[in-house]
């Protein structure tokens, strides 16, 4: 098919016979991976190694997918390609000693202990461009919150000198003018 439009581009025909064996790839169904001692009991996870086998056999034998039963696999074990129970009639393409690993029970990564010992920081506690942390008393405004007129008392008042009265700070100031209105 074509990447972006609904066209076709090309196309193989294969020639099947009944008398001759034909080489295909068949996708693998994964069952009872949940009540598997090694995800139940031992709370590991199952890891799919492959999705699909190359096989060999006559067109009336060609299974539309291979069940694997992941039942009795505990953490740490694994389960090969020449372990599954295949229809009759299909065979495997390996090679003489190719004993792929298609599926593995393992433990999931454990947290550390950092991780663990840091305190959680709630999300409105982080400071972010829109919202800069305030200023304490005595330090002057972040210059973002100053130029982008946040908190215009308080640039004011940054950019005065101390001749008008340092015992009171910005915050104070603002205060004082809403108690006015």
């Amino acid at each position: 098919m074509h990447p972006f439009k609904p066209q076709v581009q090309h196309i193989d025909f294969q020639r099947v016979s009944k008398d001759k064996k034909i080489h295909m790839k068949v996708p693998l169904h994964f069952v009872n991976a949940e009540s598997s001692p090694g995800v139940k009991e031992q709370g590991g996870v199952v890891n799919h190694v492959l999705n699909e086998l190359d096989i060999v056999c006559f067109p009336d034998d060609l299974p539309e997918f291979i069940e694997i039963d992941l039942g009795s696999l505990a953490v740490g074990h694994s389960l090969h390609v020449r372990d599954l129970a295949l229809p009759k009639g299909v065979e495997l393409t390996l090679h003489k000693a190719e004993n792929p690993v298609v599926a593995t029970v393992v433990v999931p990564a454990l947290i550390t202990e950092e991780e663990e010992a840091a305190p959680a920081v709630a999300p409105s506690e982080i400071p972010t461009t829109e919202q800069a942390a305030e200023p304490k008393e005595g330090e002057a405004p972040a210059e973002g919150a100053a130029a982008k007129g946040g908190d215009k008392t308080a640039a004011k008042g940054a950019e005065k000198p101390a001749a008008k009265g340092a015992e009171k700070p910005a915050a104070a100031d603002k205060g004082e003018k809403k108690e006015k209105k």
